[in-house]
């Protein structure tokens, strides 16, 4: 028993330490996921014959990225070496890191290993999200992006911190134990002190939505009552309301009723100037590689800014997932979505229901929002997609056993 419990503890040490260097925090310059694509695609090659929940649409999704490639190749004349070879293709590939896991199934990750890992994941992250806001301007980490001018900044993988604040907003509601309702403290101030309008309007519609459908009537009263108290407290805090400010300023002209807003104009130009057949648009044009000329094009309209609305004319990861279709092809998306809405689909515990509102915020602020496939969070994507399917296993099995019983 003593060796089982050691060799579970390694795993999850190493677990860790892999998501924190290779998707979590810059730590590592991003062509280090260059490694885990190797390792992805020998484990899609040795899981052909292993079932898994989410099996087929990956597999489709590898095949339709590659007809996003050929679409790059045949309408924007790159080449199939500069698309693969590309750093925001290495990043998004490693999406596909739900192979990996399926084949270390057997002897592989627990559930409870991958909660280990995303809540010590969370706090890392909150502290060094703070550390590196006091030393701005000064980087002590390869940012994901970085507003110098408001001080607002996003870091990589931290989509994590997201699914750990459900996970212990879901923990709060089930033991009403008030530990858990001040870890949330962390996400929070990180999403006022980003001040991205969209995100601060999700997480408290979907946090009022898991407290209703999980807590019923007493605890949503509960946290109605609370929730006020909080806010007053975090608005107090000089950094939050200077984002806060920021953002109210921002309002005034980053709007859909401003016909110049950028993301308008960005809207305008991939819908009316960019694609050169009806076949492109629907299995996207690829991600462009700055040594091709449809790469210096596009390099050239993302650094090309509107008028007086900060934002490049060829920003497309400010369309979210709208954006990412426009790249890697209608058909690729939808095999994501599919994934997403077996997981809404599929019923679990109590206890797990925090992955299935993780991902409804998800799929609200990434219609504007780059959230789903920032640099160092679509790994993690895969690692959930196993925690699902490793939920479901056990409920199932748990459920045979419980029926032999009862004969």
């Amino acid at each position: 028993m003593g060796d089982v419990h050691l060799m579970n503890s390694t795993k999850k040490k190493f677990l860790f330490i892999f998501l924190l260097f290779s998707c979590v925090l810059g730590l590592l310059p991003g062509q280090f996921m260059l490694v885990a694509d190797l390792v992805i695609i020998y484990s899609i090659l040795k899981t052909w014959n292993v079932r898994g929940m989410f099996k087929a649409p990956m597999c489709l999704f590898v095949i339709f990225l590659l007809c996003s490639a050929i679409s790059c190749y045949f309408y924007e004349k790159q080449s199939f070496w500069l698309t693969f070879t590309n750093l925001d293709f290495i990043m998004f590939f490693s999406f596909l890191s739900y192979f990996f896991m399926i084949k270390k199934r057997k002897t592989a990750f627990t559930v409870s290993d991958i909660e280990w890992c995303i809540t010590r994941l969370y706090f890392i992250i909150f502290l060094v999200f703070l550390v590196q806001y006091a030393l701005l301007p000064h980087r002590i980490l390869h940012l994901a992006t970085f507003i110098e001018g408001e001080k607002r900044f996003t870091v990589f993988g931290q989509i994590v911190t997201l699914a750990a604040y459900f996970y212990f907003l879901n923990k709060y509601i089930i033991s009403k134990k008030n530990k858990y309702l001040l870890y949330l403290l962390p996400e929070l101030l990180i999403v006022f002190i980003q001040g991205f309008r969209s995100y601060i309007v999700a997480i408290i519609l979907v946090s009022a939505l898991f407290v209703v459908k999980v807590g019923g009537i007493k605890r949503t009263m509960s946290i109605i009552l609370i929730t006020p108290i909080l806010a007053f407290f975090i608005i107090q805090i000089p950094i939050v309301n200077n984002a806060i400010s920021n953002m109210m300023d921002r309002q005034v002209d980053a709007n859909f009723s401003n016909e110049d807003y950028i993301r308008l104009r960005q809207f305008e130009y991939f819908t009316t100037e960019h694609f050169k057949s009806p076949v492109e648009y629907v299995f996207g044009s690829g991600f462009s590689n700055p040594r091709s000329e449809y790469g210096k094009r596009m390099f050239y309209l993302q650094g090309m800014v509107d008028g007086n609305q900060t934002g490049p004319i060829g920003g497309w990861r400010d369309w979210g997932m709208v954006g990412l279709s426009w790249i890697i092809g209608l058909p690729c998306l939808l095999c994501i979505l599919f994934c997403i809405f077996r997981i809404f689909r599929t019923n679990i515990p109590k206890q797990y229901l925090y992955l299935k509102y993780f991902y409804v915020f998800i799929l609200l602020t990434s219609v504007t929002s780059v959230e789903f496939y920032r640099w160092g969070s679509v790994f993690f994507h895969g690692v959930l997609f196993y925690q699902f399917e490793m939920i479901v296993r056990k409920q199932k099995s748990d459920l045979l056993a419980l029926k032999g019983q009862q004969v």
